[in-house]
């Protein structure tokens, strides 16, 4: 099966969002911030650096189902959520940098 152009920038987008939000929440979490997601902050604490792998194979495999499906636009809501929790995350970097953290 070829992948179409639309199908190869889905991919491209969602595994680069989900790298930005893994490295945006860890940089936050380094100068001070708390984790918001509940499922998030509990995985965190039960398995460390682990919540890593957890949170990428569940959100690629969610991906992965909702595509096989014929639901690709799914993915795409899936991209901007991500989007929106990097973009929030990268302003906490930012605001609490500025105020020297």
């Amino acid at each position: 099966m070829q992948l179409t152009d639309i199908e190869i920038a889905t991919a491209v987008i969602f595994v680069v969002l989900q790298l930005a939000d893994v490295w945006t929440t860890v940089t936050a979490l380094k100068i001070g911030a708390t984790e918001a997601n509940g499922i998030v902050e509990w995985l965190m604490r039960k398995l460390g650096k682990g919540w890593v792998l957890v949170k990428l194979v569940v959100s690629i495999g969610g991906a992965y189902f909702a595509w096989a499906g014929g639901a690709i636009w799914a993915v795409w809501v899936l991209c901007a959520l991500l989007a929106f929790v990097v973009i929030h995350n990268y302003r906490i970097i930012k605001d609490r940098k500025a105020r020297g953290f």
